[in-house]
């Protein structure tokens, strides 16, 4: 009897899409609850509709491939279960790439929306926003386009194949943009680093709103396993790679990006419902049963904080006008500096 390990592959391109699909229903009901619904919170829910699609799609073509088998115990497939196979993977190729791409114009967004008054800081993140979209919509075209005509990429392995085709070289096509998926992750997380090295927090509470910010070193990590799986295909170094999970690394990527991305969120959402978890803290309001923090973040440069202390009625955020409410999820996710001008103990 053939080995399989199908069952636990598929487990996983279903499992790993319904925590995403949890945490971005967290999400989406906290910031709705808090009336706090922005830009970020949309660019991740279109994100999530392309993750879900792709998890139907990667379902049926890990069935149709027989993935899972060992290479040996795999049937040959017949010419038109072959194109079939074909249309799907090319299908999820289209939809892997904007997924990544939303999460990463969410997080953008939202750290804008935080309200960095350092040039530097700022100009950075239109500047990645600009590239990512680029990015984003480049490789979607490119993905879609890999035949001219498109049918060509399901059609060349008929018998007698379409006339007058072209098609890029998909060894370089999935290598570069494996590459450059790590590069940006790696940029999307040095930002929020720099950001937190200006907050006005104590050890801890800088610790617990770093890890929020930058879980997504975890997706950056599964990245490189990801090239490193394609590198070992496209080289002929994996003799055997149906059996195992190398098939559904993409699916599980995607799906961790949207969780990482949902981290603030989802602080916000404890703090909501326990208040004391992440500590107390003074000036803080009473919403219903909730205790909010009337602390936000603190932005502005060191120095200035320590020259020039905040009134009550002062924008300590540095969010600039709604932002500044002390329900938002900035005010929820971070405790910044405190009201007096000084750090928060």
């Amino acid at each position: 009897m053939a080995e399989n390990m199908q069952p636990r592959v598929l487990a996983a391109v279903v499992v790993f899409p319904i925590l995403s699909t949890v945490s971005v229903a967290a999400r989406v009901a906290t910031r709705l609850w808090m009336k706090q619904f922005y830009w970020d919170d949309t660019l991740c829910l279109i994100g999530w509709a392309f993750a879900v699609s792709y998890a139907v799609v990667e379902y049926i073509w890990i069935k149709m491939n027989w993935f899972g088998y060992h290479v040996v115990d795999i049937p040959k497939l017949s010419l038109e279960e072959t194109i079939l196979a074909t249309k799907y993977s090319l299908a999820q190729q289209v939809l892997y790439n904007p997924v990544l791409g939303l999460v990463k114009a969410s997080m953008v967004v939202f750290f804008l929306r935080l309200g960095d008054r350092r040039k530097a800081i700022k100009w950075t993140l239109l500047v990645f926003g600009a590239i990512n979209i680029g990015h984003m919509i480049s490789v979607f075209i490119a993905a879609l386009f890999q035949c001219i005509p498109v049918s060509a990429y399901w059609n060349r392995y008929r018998p007698v194949p379409p006339d007058d085709f072209q098609c890029i070289d998909e060894k370089a096509f999935s290598l570069v943009t494996a590459g450059l998926a790590i590069l940006t992750d790696v940029v999307v997380l040095l930002i929020p680093m720099a950001m937190l090295w200006n907050l006005q927090l104590n050890l801890r509470r800088k610790v617990i709103v770093g890890i929020a910010l930058s879980l997504g070193w975890v997706v950056t990590i599964i990245s490189a396993i990801r090239f490193k799986v394609f590198y070992n295909f496209w080289m002929g170094l994996d003799n055997d790679g149906t059996y195992g999970y190398n098939q559904v690394i993409s699916g599980i990527e995607i799906n961790v990006a949207l969780i990482t991305c949902c981290a603030p969120a989802l602080k916000a959402m404890i703090t909501l419902f326990m208040p004391r978890f992440f500590g107390t803290v003074d000036g803080s309001r009473k919403h219903g049963n909730v205790s909010y923090s009337r602390e936000a973040y603190a932005m502005q440069n060191r120095s200035q904080s320590k020259t020039k202390p905040h009134s009550r009625r002062e924008n300590v955020s540095g969010l600039y006008g709604r932002d500044d409410d002390a329900e938002s999820q900035e005010a929820i996710v971070n405790t910044g500096q405190s009201l007096n001008g000084g750090p928060s103990r």
